[in-house]
């Protein structure tokens, strides 16, 4: 079974020096729990609600300076 064929919307990029307040913001917003790092040409990793939580939040890193490459 392709991925493609279960999942329920297209997949959502972000650029890898985005910081983790907008990161959460747009899943918040868009109400989704994952999102591609890079482009539709180019994946080079993902991020998760809860890579947020366990690799910044629970650390006590700053949500304004970390980004998304830091924690993904």
């Amino acid at each position: 079974m392709q991925v493609a064929r279960i999942m329920s919307r297209p997949l959502d990029y972000i650029g890898p020096e985005t910081p983790i307040r907008d990161v959460a913001q747009m899943m918040r917003r868009e109400d989704i729990g994952f999102l591609g790092i890079g482009s539709p040409i180019e994946l080079i990793g993902v991020v998760t609600d809860r890579d947020i939580v366990t690799r910044a939040v629970a650390s006590g890193r700053s949500p304004q300076t970390t980004t998304v490459m830091d924690v993904m």
